[in-house]
């Protein structure tokens, strides 16, 4: 019955692949008895997909997409027949790649090779800290595994690498990742640009090493699986040998990996399967088999909730603040840094900052959980915790803060993991130049929707001496290229309050810029602050509007009193978040940004937004090089970010204006 429901699985994966005329066929037949494995002895709830208990499952290998839907299917998820037939098509359930928040029962958006290992390492990593904070004896309300199914590809991209070496260090022994090995790549076989040895490898990142030498011996999977649970200390790699196309003329060759099979190569693979059932109808025996397994989930996940009464009757106090965890609370942070305004408002860099108001917010909210590349004594983004312990690691896994080490683009996919887990707020941080090794990572969670609080601190040219490799001129334009992020760039500690405010609360990610330089502290009040843009210093009459953020905004305040000396009124706007902006009311926008005034605009970046809001472009004062290594005021002064240089645009300008 197990083959037979390995065999209906895969029939169904090909008939929709055939029926869209699109998709990837070949590891559908290939790693289904893998996936099938998986299924049959994970924990889920189809009626309560998003249960925080459940075994969390990944399909790295996110082209295989077809064969993670037809066993959704098959296991009663929210996902009927005519969502298989749609496969592919717009508005269906079942898009080419699996998307997280559009189909119950996928727990991460995967395609990108690698990111779904590094979400799935982000999962044992979130369970393994809520298990320690919570469980009790007899009385565990944390205790999962994730398992996550990769193939050669996803073990090529250095994602995956650097988050299988983070996992190894952290002992991350509920984490159990199955290679489906055929040695095929789009290209061809994967010698063509790989001769590394796996298992050995993975042995010198310290994982346990399990091996099936045949993908479709059920039993060997059972017992590898079996085994996987076993460990102690380390997470285990299953690496199955497969077949890609198995049972297909093309088994074996990279044709059949995103290649439909014809209707005619589809009835041969049934005559190879000696698959005699209709198309899409569940064999009656493979009914009766899964029934029989979600039977037993059910009984897993009443056994559950009965956990959790006991939980609250017998440790309320931990009930309370288990249930604050896996729900959203709203902060007010701005109001704290009023009542810390006389410290604040000296001058101070914003990363500094940064990190007083990342303490303030955990008071609010302990669940947070993060940590840096490597970098946090600079970027200043750690939780103090009282006691000597203050890091995660395999023998404190109560820690805050997690050593990421040198990982960039590992931490960031990382980070969705912990947040596609549930119960955490995850945050992290590095310097801004080296947002493009993290990239990708973002990018996934703008899609997904989760509200990761990204601190990229040495913000601009303000880095100084360490000069053009790290003075990020050109990164501000890709974040805000970024659809569903929110960029902040504040000038003060209000302004950084809110920053940090509006990540606590947003429902998708967050980044926050941050100056390594000291700044002055603009003197500002709270009002409009949430919206965006608001005016911070205002001129009666006004003729011109100068609109800037972060450390420029002290800039524009120098020009808007040399401008006052020459008779010409300016005010002054702090664009601290673009995107927030952008949503406000059209009549709101032209209050703040007067479109009758001159409008000056002053970043030390290459951002063409701000060719939005200036009046022409001469007026929109960019840094469209890299910059130099040196004091970080000679730098300003050398690319001609300065008041004079403001003074000059509008004087330059106000008469055509006019005009």
């Amino acid at each position: 019955m197990e083959q037979l429901t390995v065999n209906y699985l895969r029939v169904t994966s090909v008939n929709m692949i055939t029926g869209a005329k699109s998709g990837h066929p070949g590891i559908c037949l290939g790693a289904m008895p893998i996936l099938y494995t998986i299924y049959k002895n994970a924990n889920f709830n189809p009626q309560d997909p998003r249960w925080i208990n459940r075994d969390r499952i990944v399909l790295s290998a996110g082209h295989g997409s077809a064969m993670l839907y037809s066993m959704l299917n098959l296991y009663g998820f929210d996902l009927d027949t005519e969502q298989l037939k749609n496969f592919r098509k717009l508005g269906s359930k079942t898009p080419g790649h699996p998307e997280y928040g559009l189909t119950d029962g996928v727990d991460s958006s995967t395609g990108p090779l690698g990111q779904g290992i590094a979400n799935a390492v982000g999962m044992a990593l979130a369970e393994k800290h809520l298990a320690a904070t919570f469980n009790k004896p007899n009385c565990e309300v944390v205790n999962h595994y994730t398992y996550a199914l990769c193939g050669d590809g996803c073990l090529m991209e250095g994602v995956a690498q650097e988050a299988i070496s983070l996992a190894g260090k952290m002992q991350l022994n509920k984490l159990i990742l199955f290679f489906d090995s055929n040695d095929i790549t789009i290209e061809g076989n994967s010698t063509l640009a790989n001769v590394e040895n796996h298992k050995q490898k993975f042995e010198s990142m310290h994982w346990n090493v399990l091996q099936v030498d045949d993908a479709n011996n059920l039993i060997a999977l059972q017992k590898a699986l079996d085994q996987a649970k076993q460990s102690k200390d380390k997470p285990t790699v299953v690496i199955v040998r497969s077949h890609i196309g198995f049972a297909s003329e093309l088994q074996d060759n990279a044709k059949c990996h995103g290649t439909p099979f014809s209707q005619e190569q589809v009835d041969k693979i049934k005559q190879t399967l000696n698959y005699k059932y209709d198309d899409y109808v569940v064999p009656q025996n493979v009914q009766k088999l899964v029934a029989k397994q979600l039977k037993a989930k059910q009984k897993v996940y009443d056994a559950y909730t009965k956990t959790l009464a006991k939980f609250d009757k017998k440790h309320n106090d931990d009930y309370v603040k288990f249930n604050s965890y896996l729900t959203q609370r709203p902060v007010d942070l701005v109001s704290i840094a009023k009542q810390n305004s006389k410290e604040w408002s000296n001058p101070i860099s914003t990363r500094e900052l940064g990190g007083k108001i990342l303490n303030k917010l955990y008071v609010f909210n302990s669940n947070m959980f993060g940590g840096s590349a490597d970098v946090s004594s600079s970027t200043k983004q750690i939780i103090q915790e009282e006691g000597a312990l203050k890091h995660f690691s395999a023998q404190n896994p109560v820690g805050k803060n997690v050593y990421f080490g040198i990982r960039e683009h590992a931490m960031a996919s990382i980070l969705n993991g912990i947040m596609l887990h549930g119960g955490l707020r995850a945050f992290c941080s590095t310097y801004l130049a080296f947002l493009n090794y993290m990239s990708p990572g973002v990018r996934m969670a703008s899609l997904m929707s989760l509200p990761v609080m990204y601190v990229f601190t040495h913000d601009s040219i303000g880095a100084g001496e360490d000069g053009p490799t790290h003075q990020p001129t050109e990164q501000l334009a890709t974040l805000r290229a970024m659809p569903n992020l929110n960029v902040y760039r504040p000038c003060n500690y209000l302004e950084v309050a809110q920053s940090y405010q509006a990540a606590a609360n947003a429902t998708n990610p967050t980044a926050i810029i941050l100056t390594r330089q000291t700044i002055s502290q603009p003197k500002v009040t709270a009002q409009n602050i949430d919206k965006g843009a608001y005016v911070l210093s205002k001129k009666p009459n006004a003729q011109v509007t100068l609109v800037g953020c972060g450390s420029e905004v002290e800039i524009l305040l120098q020009a808007q009193n040399l401008l006052e000396k020459s008779k010409i009124n300016a005010n002054v706007v702090s664009m601290l978040c673009e995107e927030e902006f952008a949503k406000q009311p059209v009549s709101y926008q032209n209050k703040i940004i007067n479109p009758n005034t001159l409008v000056v605009t002053m970043e030390a970046s290459s951002d063409n937004m701000w060719f939005k809001y200036a009046t022409n472009r001469d007026c929109a004062i960019r840094l469209n090089e890299f910059g130099a290594s040196g004091n970080y005021k000679e730098v300003f002064n050398h690319f001609n970010f300065t008041a004079q240089k403001v003074v000059e645009v509008v004087k330059s300008n106000l008469k055509k204006h006019k005009k």
